[in-house]
């Protein structure tokens, strides 16, 4: 009781000295998300992983509170989050998504230009109808992928290029906004070619585990690893 009394009467205190002018909402910016002037690949790279990370935080914090709130059977007030699935499908989808198209113009010595052609067919809502006589032939392939698990989303409404948008540009409404993306230089960008020193470097470490990843990166995927007596080294040593 006296530790209410205390508290209450210090907030009360503390109401009467704040005016209107004082009062403020304080706000934790706990991800890195980036909207410039100018937009480009790297800005699309770190808002990409602010997606991931806002999904991990929807479904860890929030959902996975909640039911621990219901198993407890806690009288709560039920949020139901905004889930960014979209985006993220958007973005990461194979074959079709931003980042794949991506990669396939790498492979083909393609350009920018060829780039936002294929990404405004596959996703701009606004060719959903002149669209749909080729999706009708590509209804077969579809499917195989489908029964692969991999889908094209089609149109979607988290991305956007009209008559009204910058030449080579293109829109993708993220969870914390409309970000407007410049693709000038995309294709050169994501090659990202190790330079040929460092990867001397990396072939002559110490390290087998760095040396592997070298030669095939995705070896810890398939490989069960019988290193522990291996060559005899260290897979802790990470001097190069």
């Amino acid at each position: 009781a006296t530790a209410t009394a205390t508290a209450t009467a210090i907030s009360e205190q503390e109401k009467e000295k704040r005016n209107a002018n004082d009062l403020c909402i304080g706000l934790l910016d706990i991800f890195g998300f980036e909207i410039f002037d100018n937009n480009s690949f790297e800005q699309l790279c770190i808002n990409y992983a602010n997606e991931k990370l806002q999904q991990y935080f929807i479904f860890y914090v929030l959902k996975k509170e909640q039911e621990i709130y219901n198993n407890e059977e806690l009288n709560i007030i039920q949020v139901i989050p905004k889930d960014n699935a979209d985006v993220l499908n958007l973005i990461e989808m194979k074959p079709y998504g931003l980042l794949a198209r991506l990669d396939e113009e790498v492979k083909l010595s393609g350009n920018d230009a060829a780039y936002i052609r294929k990404i405004e067919r596959d996703h701009n809502t606004s060719n959903s109808n002149s669209n749909s006589n080729n999706n009708n032939k590509e209804s077969s392939s579809s499917n195989q992928n489908n029964r692969r698990g991999i889908t094209n989303g089609g149109p979607s409404e988290r991305f956007n290029r009209n008559h009204k948008t910058k030449v080579g540009h293109f829109e993708i409404k993220h969870f914390a906004g409309l970000v407007l993306y410049d693709s000038d230089g995309f294709v050169e960008k994501n090659k990202d070619k190790l330079y040929d020193h460092l990867d001397d470097l990396l072939n002559e470490c110490n390290n087998k585990t760095l040396r592997k990843m070298i030669v095939n990166p995705l070896f810890l995927i398939h490989d069960n690893d019988n290193d522990d007596d291996d060559d005899g080294d260290d897979n802790t040593n990470t001097e190069i």
